[in-house]
């Protein structure tokens, strides 16, 4: 069981708007005591954080139904933006595509062993 805390502290503590709050609510984020006329909602924070990690894991499974509209539209700018940091550093040639390191790799190793298998022919014409 986590901290029983109301709508503001729920924010603070995972760092969401209210709307955010308002938002899982209405996807049915577990609440310990409905808000009426005078009295606020409170929530346990294990049970939302569980809640929270569940719907993560739909959501990777392909159940995005389960989002809302904020957290969906966080996802796609999150992975624009690294797609773009991306483009940025092929063109600044800070990363390369994995299959142009693979063919130097191989090629430096494949070197390498010729070289060393050539060392005792070496050594031995030495010793004579």
């Amino acid at each position: 069981m986590g901290k029983k805390v109301n709508r503001n502290e729920l924010a603070e503590i995972f760092d969401v708007s209210l709307p955010t709050v308002s938002a899982w609510l209405r996807a049915g984020m577990p609440v310990l005591e409905q808000g009426r006329k005078g009295r606020e909602y409170a929530f346990d924070t294990g049970e939302v954080r569980k809640w929270l990690e569940d719907r993560a894991i739909a959501a990777t499974q392909g159940d995005m139904s389960r989002l809302s509209l904020e957290e969906i539209r966080k996802r796609y700018e999150t992975a624009r933006a690294a797609r773009e940091e991306l483009e940025l550093a092929k063109a600044k040639r800070e990363v390369v595509p994995i299959d142009e390191v693979a063919k130097v790799v191989g090629a430096e190793f494949s070197r390498c062993k010729t070289r060393l298998l050539a060392i005792p022919t070496k050594a031995h014409s030495l010793v004579n």
